[in-house]
């Protein structure tokens, strides 16, 4: 059985939402504010549940915190149904989002997609855990990348996105499997979260926007990460 820890600054949402996902087989722990997390140490977690208010304190990047914490997925329960706020806290780091209202059959799905894709994360791995091409260094057990002396700061999702072109460096990778993989959701081709995210990530690696070398954008195929630029 499933821990799902629970942080909501709300009691009677945080009530609701632990009878919920107590129903749906899960066993869930309870934190209320930040300065309950280090009473938390030890417990072994599977999963992670933030409100929006917990995932947005300002002094902290809680999203990460916590991940870092219980080595554990984090889904981010949201206000709002806004797409705009939802591709925030994507950005931020989070592995998921959902609106706190949402059913809890979608509850349960989302949650369970999550902790799978966890486990295999964690028990599956053909691929090197470094990369280099060039100045350009790439770490996997550390999310660490370098390009020549200086440190690129990713969010989780752009460390998940680089990794996941520069493993198939050389490569064009279909536009649907980079959606399906970094969102862990089935793939619309109305949406262009995965090209926003190319386009930042270009930027953090000082990659020409208007006219790309590094990331390449291959015109209704996907996404090639050139392998010998990086000098």
């Amino acid at each position: 059985m499933s821990t799902i820890l629970v942080a909501q600054s709300n009691n009677n949402i945080l009530t609701s939402q632990q009878k919920m996902l107590e129903e749906q087989g899960y066993t869930v722990e309870l934190l209320r504010e930040l300065g309950q997390l280090n009473g938390l140490s030890g417990k072994s977690i599977n999963g992670i549940v933030l409100d929006q208010t917990i995932a947005s304190v300002p002094t902290c990047d809680s999203i990460n915190q916590f991940r870092q914490k219980f080595k554990a997925p984090v889904i981010v329960s949201l206000d709002s149904d806004d797409e705009d706020v939802h591709s925030l806290f994507l950005e931020l780091g989070a592995d998921e989002v959902i609106s706190k209202d949402a059913k809890p059959r979608l509850w349960r799905a989302r949650l369970d997609a999550l902790l799978r894709r966890q486990s295999a994360n964690a028990h599956y791995d053909d691929t090197p855990q470094q990369l280099s091409f060039g100045q350009l260094h790439i770490d996997k057990n550390t999310r660490r990348v370098s390009y020549g002396q200086e440190r690129i700061d990713l969010t989780t999702h752009e460390f998940e996105l680089l990794w996941l072109l520069a493993s198939n460096g050389g490569k064009v990778v279909k536009r649907e499997f980079v959606y399906e993989q970094i969102l862990g959701k089935y793939y619309r081709p109305d949406t262009r979260t995965i090209d926003v995210r190319i386009s930042r990530l270009r930027k953090k690696l000082y990659d020409n926007p208007s006219r790309p070398e590094k990331i390449k954008t291959i015109w209704r195929q996907g996404y090639l990460f050139v392998t010998d630029v990086w000098n």
